[in-house]
């Protein structure tokens, strides 16, 4: 017989069930639902009250879900009992989105099960592949440039040579016909062979395109970049400044720097000690690291700093010294590439590099601060940032409307930023708190903003540091009571002037 206080601990455990953020459920293989909790019903589509008898596991899986698939969970729930993995859903609405999935059997024929909704992840995901995959892709084309570059260096020396003495034998072979046509046939050849290397030019690098950006959240970014199994293998520590220090840089200049160097710290770890540390460096610290490596640390320039350091088995002098020549290198299957690649990027943009080994290696990089720094024409910088006045900013959309997601990240596209759009207010609350790094501001155009707006924005205002909100709306009067909780409101008809002025503004308030 259950007693009164057996009854108190079930409701309170039911309670528990109902206001869990994962979607719980049990059912019957067979059969219907027997019980949702809140979040199973909103994932799916099911109101509160509704009757969930009639209902089955394939109502919600059956339809993303292949034959062998569902006989595949089915029969590791019969025999181990239990199944967990990812899978494709699909709300009632016909939306399939990605979950992570948690089956465990009860009884002879039911099943308790734990549904998390993974899309937020999966849209990291794939952006963060995109991004590694573009660094990657610039790392390759800076070696490759390197190469044209030593190609068209050694063969121009030997084309200068062979049409010096072409030119020398003209005079020789006057009055001779067959050696003179010889002779401007080799000439024609050089000529032909110097067209084909100044066509090399092509491989250059391409020019820069600097915005405003705060180098923590560079680096953040770019820890994000390094592939998750290196991660997995080395500690990697970050250490935030207590105060926000904003850079005008090229983002992909800095993140490819950025990227080879954390790189070179995670392939440099031992066995024994697998820790990399990220920290900001003050001015007067850099300055005592002596002699730069690369660049020139007492030319007056105001720099931000960083350092990355490893607990590995350090670099020979020997090495040191010539690490930033091509084709050198501390691992023996690279092609050593890498850091004279680095020495290039900081040069054209005037940072510095200092490099302390010993027991470890501290690799200390300073970043110019000001435009003025790097730029000699400031009027060059206006015009580059009219043209690209979100470049290095990562907008977040949220519209119910998949239409106006489209206009708005094209617009955003435009004006040199990156966006992601998101449907759902639950999915972009889960991402602003989850990835907050990697979010410049958030823009919101929904069709019942007083919920769901204000749910987006209060969750990018409980990051530690703020992610700016911006309302689109119909009329300047509409949400009045709501609009200081957004950093700007945007009436419609919406044009891609306004929406990139209201953006820009909130990114410089922010930074």
């Amino acid at each position: 017989m259950v007693t009164p206080p057996d009854i108190q601990t079930l409701r309170d455990q039911m309670a528990a069930f109902d206001v869990a953020r994962d979607a719980l459920s049990i059912g019957q293989w067979g059969g219907g639902y027997s019980y949702m909790n809140a979040s199973h019903r909103q994932m799916f589509g099911f109101t509160h009250d509704e009757d969930i008898s009639g209902a089955t596991w394939r109502d919600c899986f059956g339809p993303a879900m292949t034959p062998p698939q569902e006989a595949q969970i089915m029969h590791a729930v019969m025999t181990t009992g239990a199944w967990r993995g990812e899978m494709r859903a699909r709300r009632r609405s016909g939306e399939v989105f990605d979950v992570e999935v948690s089956v465990s059997g009860v009884g002879e024929d039911g099943f308790v099960s734990i549904v998390h909704e993974i899309s937020a992840r999966k849209d990291v995901d794939v952006q963060r592949g995109r991004q590694r995959g573009l660094i990657e892709k610039a790392h390759r084309r800076d070696a490759i440039a390197q190469v044209v570059q030593k190609v068209r260096h050694d063969f121009g020396n030997v084309i200068a040579v062979v049409s010096g003495t072409a030119q020398l034998m003209e005079t020789a072979v006057a009055g001779n016909e067959p050696l003179t046509q010889g002779v401007a046939r080799i000439g024609l050849a050089m000529d032909a062979a110097m067209e084909i290397l100044d066509d090399l030019s092509q491989f250059d690098r391409p020019k820069a395109v600097r915005s405003w950006c705060d180098l923590h959240s560079l680096i953040t970014q770019g820890v994000d970049l390094i592939e998750t199994y290196r991660l997995a293998q080395i500690e990697v520590e970050v250490h935030a400044p207590q105060t926000p220090q904003v850079i005008c840089v090229d983002q992909r200049d800095f993140l490819q720097v950025f990227h080879h160097l954390m790189l070179n710290a995670c392939e440099a770890a031992t066995q024994d000690v697998t820790r990399v540390t990220v920290s900001h460096c003050a001015p007067h610290v850099a300055a005592l690291r002596g002699q730069a490596y690369v660049g020139d640390g007492d030319d007056g320039v105001t720099r931000a700093w960083f350092e990355i350091k490893d607990t590995g088995h350090g670099i020979a002098p020997d090495v040191l010294a010539r690490l930033r020549t091509p084709h050198v290198s501390t691992k023996a299957e690279k092609a050593g590439f890498g850091l004279s690649i680095v020495s290039e990027i900081l040069c054209a943009n005037r940072g510095v590099l200092f490099i302390e080994s010993g027991e470890g290696t501290t690799i200390t990089v300073g970043w110019p601060v000001d435009e003025g720094d790097v730029f000699s024409d400031m009027a060059a910088f206006d015009v580059l940032a009219q043209d690209r006045p979100l470049a290095g900013a990562t907008i977040l959309v949220v519209s119910d409307l998949p239409l106006v997601a489209d206009l708005l990240m094209q617009m955003i596209d435009a004006a040199g930023g990156v966006a992601m759009a998101s449907r759902s207010v639950d999915v972009a609350c889960e991402m602003v708190r989850d990835e907050p790094d990697m979010w410049s501001g958030v823009v919101v155009d929904m069709q019942a903003p007083e919920l769901s707006s204000v749910a987006i924005a209060t969750a990018a205002a409980s990051c530690v540091r703020p992610i700016p909100t911006l309302l689109l709306r119909d009329t300047a009067a509409e949400l009045a009571d709501i609009a200081p909780m957004f950093a700007a409101c945007v009436d419609k008809p919406i044009t891609p002037d306004a929406l990139t002025k209201a953006i820009a503004a909130a990114l410089m308030s922010r930074a």
